[in-house]
């Protein structure tokens, strides 16, 4: 699922596999509010669309969660398990609309809090999505 947005003759989707590989992760998806996979790291789209199927499923829960305990917007939720496989799943608005990123990393060792600062604002402001 390549994007016709591009850098420097970098599309996003190659800029999410680089990142990926870099950076240690698992996967790295991109999804709209209805979890509607838009750019993924793998090249897999069963991959895609399960995890954005498994994102939307956390979504419904969070959604509700978030009423019950009366909560504002949420920004980031994370899954742990107890391998240390970790779910990361942070929204963030650009263009009036809400997107979540969802960062699969295989260990807890590795840091993610400042790189998916850093893909965010890439996206958000060289991509302009």
């Amino acid at each position: 699922m390549t994007t016709i947005l591009n850098l420097n003759s970098k599309t996003l989707k190659d800029f999410f596999n680089e990142f990926t590989l870099e950076n240690g992760f698992s996967s790295v998806l991109l999804t709209d509010s209805t979890g509607f996979p838009i750019i993924h790291s793998s090249d897999d789209i069963n991959d895609a669309e399960t995890t954005a199927a498994i994102v939307s499923k956390i979504q419904q829960a969070i959604s509700q969660v978030k009423d019950l305990l009366d909560m504002n917007i949420l920004e980031e939720v994370t899954m742990l398990d107890n391998n240390g496989k970790r779910l990361v799943i942070r929204s963030f608005v650009t263009n009036s609309s809400t997107m979540f990123m969802v960062f699969i990393i295989p260990n807890r060792t590795i840091p993610y809090k400042r790189t998916m600062k850093k893909i965010l604002q890439t996206i958000t402001t060289e991509w302009a999505i």
